[in-house]
């Protein structure tokens, strides 16, 4: 449960750094970030119902994000600019909360893990509405359209409904993987269906001997390039006229109007 459903004693504990406003709580893992055991035994002495001292600015900041909805962003797109440059496109969602002065800064590390280009990402205004959910922001470097890279961000900040949040203490700032669709377009969807219609299986002889194998070539719609070989005998041949060293191998998929080639062996006169 959080913070700001227990009933609270707010107390001002004088410690060795100063004064610092704090609340005491019953539990001790109430809201963990916001704990400040230095002051357990203040509160475990003026109040034993609640023992345990948790900072009272961090639990302000904690409600006031509890009403933060998460700001989701893509990288969705990676282009050549101007000048060598390449600009690097991510996609915000605002959850439909009106967002001003976002302000997220990166840093591009390789595949090695260097930082290699810095940049910071600027919307001025976005997500007052279903129509304005969404925005791009853009940032260049030589070296965005680099492989393999990795972006980390430092620093984030905006103005969400009227509150300066920040983003990252508040972990209300998620970044998402994004795996575009192939695309492509009726035309070329037809033109490898005509190609696949295109192709002819080439076929096996007729027979164990198929001496007219070259016309069964010339019927699937194939071109026969026979190689007659007349002795010595290649040791492979299944008897003299029979066709074999069939290249593309019978059963292949090839275009219409490709060349088949085999060997057929005669008896040298």
């Amino acid at each position: 449960m959080r913070a700001n459903t227990y009933i609270l004693s707010a107390f001002a504990l004088t410690l060795l750094s100063g004064l610092v406003s704090a609340k005491c709580l019953p539990q001790p893992d109430a809201t963990p970030e916001c704990r400040y055991p230095v002051g357990d035994s203040w509160c475990a002495e003026k109040d034993r119902a609640n023992p345990y001292a948790y900072s009272d600015q961090c639990l302000a900041a904690a409600s006031s994000a509890a009403d933060v909805e998460t700001i989701r962003f893509w990288n969705t797109n990676k282009l050549f600019a101007n000048q060598g440059q390449c600009s690097a496109v991510f996609f915000f969602d605002s959850g439909l909360q009106s967002i001003e002065n976002l302000q997220v800064s990166f840093s591009a590390l390789n595949a090695s893990g260097e930082s290699i280009a810095t940049g910071t990402l600027e919307i001025a205004t976005f997500g007052n509405g279903s129509a304005d959910r969404y925005a791009d922001a853009f940032a260049e470097s030589e070296h965005f359209c680099d492989d393999d890279l990795t972006i980390v961000v430092d620093q984030a900040t905006a103005i969400i409904e009227g509150k300066q949040v920040d983003l990252l203490a508040q972990k209300v700032l998620v970044p998402e993987d994004f795996k575009p669709f192939k695309i492509r377009t009726t035309s070329a969807r037809n033109t490898d269906k005509a190609a696949a219609d295109t192709l002819t299986v080439v076929p096996n002889p007729a027979s164990d001997c198929d001496l007219s194998y070259g016309e069964t070539l010339k019927n699937a719609g194939l071109v026969p390039k026979e190689i007659s070989i007349h002795g010595p005998e290649d040791t492979d041949f299944s008897g003299y006229g029979c066709p074999y060293r069939i290249t593309p191998a019978p059963g292949t998929k090839i275009q219409t109007g490709s060349t088949v080639t085999f060997r057929s062996a005669w008896e040298a006169g």
